[in-house]
């Protein structure tokens, strides 16, 4: 939401609150004649027109002393209308809001063509504040006092009280008067002063409370710019006398000043100024646009916080958390001299990360920069964020180290997540964290308890590219499209993988993305792709249309032989993401040859996602061997001896067709979860999965089977079961859904797993979620009962079912039945306004309890009915004790509300 409207709703919720009102002005469409009631011109028939005022002042006076009452101006230029020789007289407690940019809402004065410098009786002042009056967000420019000697005060902005008559976020340039020219006796905040003449003292201040104020070098030479007034963290390019600054810069000492914590570049008086706590005289004070010091050692983190908000009303102490330019005031619980606060944050990223790949986009108090590492103290906190510094915004593999001390927790959060990805106490010693990131995340660092956390080594890999269709092996691969270069190395994507995944660093964690296409040529150690440790090989299309294709040898069994080439070979903490890897031959089609689509050389780190492996041929080890796969389908494969499809294999949610190999064992010494072999396995351990063929020596865990063929010995456990019926649907998930709804063994699904794959099992086999209701279903596919559950309930798709407990299942008479102790959450869609209603038939001793939008709805003569109104209502039901109860007839509209309790 814009800053400006956010601004106008936060000042009209207060006026609801205390009762007061709101006018407007726009000397544009304005007019003096309308009510004041609106920002816009309304029609009316008869009466005064609704609209916009034309002057301040005939808003103003409509307003009511300390009632809370704002004015609120358009963007404009306000030189018409005065009282009591101001353009603008104001009232007590008013409040005079700009709504539009300070640089186009300007308040003029008028001179006196017959005055000295246009002062004289027929001249303008620009503002008046009584107490509690407020002016924010203007130009204020062009006033002149009565006169342009000693008796002649005020010309911009003056206030009756110098603390609560309140000035922010203004300009006053270009008035002119004997003294006080610029502002006097009001408190000013992040005002900027330029431009004004005074033939005194005070040509900018006299009198005022100024915080986080600059003031230009005026054109009242040695007037003083700053008389008589308190400063805090304001920076005066000109002069002071007689004035009380603390954490200030100030550029000429003119005399009987007391500084405290401040910078000032020299004195030419030789008048007595007090100078305490450390001030320091130096013209080496330089700003940059935002007036923030661009020379942090000499102000960063000097201030004395203590003195800056000492004694200030609320409503300025809240103004006064942003800076002149509207940033944060302090970080790291000190404060800069000076109205800018000197950001600390580009400071910090630099030190921890690296080319511009890491951003510290917040630091409370307590966060400090080492050597390379960002520090926390107890209860500090700090937004990092990861960004692609290449304009890349695919992934990248990122990681940073972390490490506390004494009782402290460092909590880590992703992209503003409520609950953190990471912890790390004393006890885990250093350690470092590897993830998946994006252009653009942020991670937030919290540290709880006592003791402090060191947190660097921030790293994120590099990317490359391939496109079979418009690479070259030529090109760089630093880029997915082929750019013009002059000279040098040619800017695009390679056409070979390999030749990519030679750019790439170990361990570095580097990306290479691959472009749909058919990748058969190239190779290293007789394999198409030949992997390095920790690189993805990520596809960005389809995997259907991405292919690794091995080669045959023509005169090898079955393809089988010397020359002919294996797919795919990943090293530890390789992954291959994505992909269609098809047609790989072994070196022999014997017991001496081993694997021809993927091989690993760790079963647990080098991992395969997502892919399809077909076509490949071996003596053993066809599909996959060594190797963590998830979500990959395996079909088409041929083996002399054993493992078909897979051996040694870590499989998750992987779906295997009965391959070509009749009695070689599809899956062989592996371990899986929640696949579905419509082949064979041996000497495989099987959690939750469905096996169609058991060929011994197998170890079963809550599975299903449909038959045994060898009278080895295979241990079952866990309620597993022989059936047949077992089928899936297009998306591999059980259509029958009884047999394996809700009966896996969920402790058993990501046991051990790296954190990375995990995060990768969130998704069964068809990317659909993999666990409903704290249960996991048998077989690769998960069966979301939600949608049957929600059309058997309301086929209009009005009532929807959001959650059911693992003993909730649908009837075949469309009811839902509940057993011992289960909740089941529904979302009702209501366009207008009904009463609603269900039945539950209860058999034995168990209750039903209702619950909408989270209060217990109560029984009346045996029957539940609640009232809605328009809108989406959570109604949850939850059947406590023993037995079993029956929901039907679930109903919105109309008066019938049946909730019967039998």
């Amino acid at each position: 939401m814009n800053s400006k409207i956010c601004a106008l709703l936060v000042f009209s919720m207060a006026s609801l609150i205390l009762g007061a009102e709101n006018f407007y002005v726009d000397a544009n469409i304005g007019n003096d004649e309308y009510d004041g009631s609106s920002p816009v011109v309304k029609e009316t028939e008869g009466g005064t027109a609704i609209g916009p005022k034309k002057t301040i002042q005939a808003a103003v006076d409509l307003a009511k002393d300390n009632h809370g009452d704002i004015v609120y101006v358009a963007e404009g230029e306000y030189k018409e209308g005065s009282y009591k020789n101001f353009r603008v007289y104001g009232k007590a407690g008013v409040k005079i809001v700009a709504t539009g940019s300070r640089d186009q809402t300007f308040i003029v004065g008028e001179e006196d063509a017959s005055g000295t410098n246009g002062c004289g009786a027929n001249s303008k002042k620009c503002v008046f504040l009584p107490s509690g009056a407020w002016l924010k967000g203007f130009t204020v420019h062009g006033g002149r006092g009565s006169s342009f000697d000693n008796s002649g005060y005020e010309a911009g902005v003056y206030g009756a009280d110098a603390k609560s008559s309140v000035v922010v976020d203004c300009v006053i340039s270009n008035c002119v008067s004997g003294r006080a020219a610029g502002a006097r006796n009001v408190t000013a905040v992040r005002c900027r002063f330029y431009g004004n003449r005074a033939h005194t003292s005070g040509t900018h201040l006299q009198g005022v409370n100024a915080y986080n104020c600059y003031l230009q070098k005026s054109l009242s030479e040695n007037k003083y710019d700053a008389y008589s007034s308190v400063l805090r963290n304001c920076t005066v390019m000109g002069s002071a006398r007689d004035t009380v600054a603390y954490s200030c810069y100030i550029y000429d000492d003119k005399g009987k000043n007391s500084f405290n914590r401040c910078v000032y570049a020299k004195s030419t008086t030789d008048d007595e100024t007090v100078f305490e706590n450390g001030c320091e005289k130096s013209s080496a004070f330089a700003v940059d646009g935002s007036a923030r010091p661009t020379n942090a050692a000499l102000a960063f983190d000097k201030g004395d916080f203590l003195n800056y908000t000492n004694g200030v009303a609320e409503a300025v102490a809240e103004e006064l958390k942003l800076d002149y330019a509207k940033g944060q005031r302090v970080y790291n619980g000190a404060i800069d001299i000076g109205c800018g606060e000197y950001d600390c944050r580009g400071d910090f990223a630099g030190k921890i990360g690296e080319s511009g790949s890491v951003t510290v986009l917040s630091a409370s108090p307590g966060v400090t920069a080492g050597d390379g590492t960002l520090c926390f103290a107890s209860g500090s906190r700090a937004d990092i964020g990861i960004s692609g510094g290449d304009n890349d915004s695919r992934a990248h593999v990122c990681s940073f180290t972390a490490a506390t001390s004494g009782q402290a927790i460092l909590h880590v959060y992703r992209d503003g997540e409520s609950e953190p990805a990471w912890t790390v106490t004393a006890s885990d010693g250093e350690k470092k964290i590897i993830f998946e990131g994006f252009s653009g995340d942020v991670l937030r660092f919290v540290l709880s308890g006592d003791g402090s956390a060191t947190v660097g080594g921030f790293a994120k890999g590099g990317n490359f590219y391939v496109d079979a269709n418009i690479g070259n092996d030529e090109y760089d691969g630093s880029s997915p499209v082929v750019k013009e270069t002059e000279g040098g190395t040619a800017i695009g994507p390679k056409k070979t993988i390999q030749a990519a995944v030679d750019l790439a660093k170990d361990n570095h964690g580097d990306i290479v993305y691959v472009a749909e296409g058919e990748y058969k040529e190239g190779s290293y150690k007789n394999f198409r792709v030949y992997g390095k440790a920790g690189v993805k090989i990520v596809a960005t299309g389809s995997r259907d249309q991405t292919f690794i294709v091995g080669e045959e040898d023509a005169s090898g069994t079955n393809g089988c032989g010397a020359n002919s080439k294996k797919c795919v070979f990943l090293p530890s903490g390789a992954w291959l993401k994505g992909f269609t890897v098809h047609g790989g031959r072994g070196s022999s089609f014997d017991n001496s040859g081993y694997e021809a689509g993927v091989y690993g050389a760790d079963a647990k780190s080098s991992v395969v996602v997502d892919c399809v492996i077909s076509n490949c041929v071996s003596g053993r080890a066809a599909g996959a061997r060594n190797v963590t796969a998830v979500r990959c389908r395996f079909y088409g494969n041929r083996a002399h001896t054993s493992g078909t499809h897979l051996q040694g294999v870590n499989a998750y949610n992987c779906y295997l067709q009965k391959s070509l190999s009749e009695n070689k064992y599809d899956a062989y010494s592996s371990v899986l979860r929640n696949c579905t072999v419509m082949g064979s396995a041996r000497d495989t351990v099987a959690y939750s999965c469905y096996i169609y063929d058991d060929k011994g020596k197998n170890s079963f865990n809550r599975c299903v089977y449909a038959k045994s063929t060898t009278d080895d010995e295979t241990v079952f456990e866990n309620g597993c079961e022989k059936s047949s019926a077992f089928a899936v649907d297009g998306s591999a998930r059980p259509t029958n859904a009884a047999l394996a709804f809700d009966k896996g063994d969920f402790l058993n699904y990501t046991n051990g797993v790296a954190e990375a794959v995990a995060e990768e099992l969130k998704l069964d086999y068809a990317k659909g979620q993999r666990v409903y209701n704290g249960a996991i279903d048998i077989g690769c596919g998960e069966y979301d009962c939600r949608a049957d559950f929600s059309a058997a309930i309301d086929p209009r798709g009005r009532i929807k079912v959001a959650e059911a407990g693992a003993n909730v299942v649908s009837a075949a008479d469309g009811s839902l039945l509940m057993d011992s102790d289960s909740v089941l959450k529904t979302e009702w869609n209501l366009r207008y306004g009904c009463w609603c209603s269900f039945a539950a038939a209860v058999e034995g001793d168990g209750e039903v309890q209702v619950f909408v939008d989270g209060e217990e709805t109560d029984a009346v003569g045996g029957t539940f009915r609640f009232k809605a109104s328009a809108g989406k209502h959570s109604v949850r039901i939850v059947f406590a004790g023993s037995g079993t109860a029956a929901l039907s007839m679930f109903k919105r509209g109309g008066m019938g509300t049946v909730i019967s309790v039998k």
